[in-house]
């Protein structure tokens, strides 16, 4: 009886370690218009997921981390784990930034300076 609760515990152990994982990171930046070096507001930061935030007036924007949608995550750092945001403004140039792993973006916090191109 005891064998078999040592199993089903290390089997539940296993399957929640594997399942704990991050899609995005928290992400913080300013973004900058290339020339003038100031900074940029209501630019509008898009996610791969379709969630949106728009810098402040100091040109400030926080994401906050988006959990896996995935029930189960096996892939223990094989595969390359990546993100991406699109920027966009009326007066700028849009971009795009990807960013690729092959660990986990746990406990992870990316800052960013941006610099967009006026049109």
């Amino acid at each position: 009886m005891m064998k078999h609760l040592f199993k089903i515990l290390i089997i539940i152990l296993l399957l929640v370690g594997c399942s704990l994982k991050n899609d995005r990171p928290e992400v913080h930046g300013y973004v900058y218009d290339r020339d003038t070096k100031k900074t940029i507001s209501e630019v509008t930061i898009i996610t791969e997921k379709g969630n949106e935030t728009t810098t402040n007036k100091l040109g400030y924007f926080v994401l906050k981390k988006e959990p896996s949608t995935k029930i189960f995550d096996f892939e223990s750092g094989h595969d390359p784990k990546q993100f991406f945001i699109i920027l966009n403004h009326p007066n700028f140039l849009s971009d795009t930034i990807k960013e690729e792993t092959r660990g986990s973006f746990e406990n992870v916090k990316i800052y960013y300076s941006i610099y967009l191109q006026r049109k």
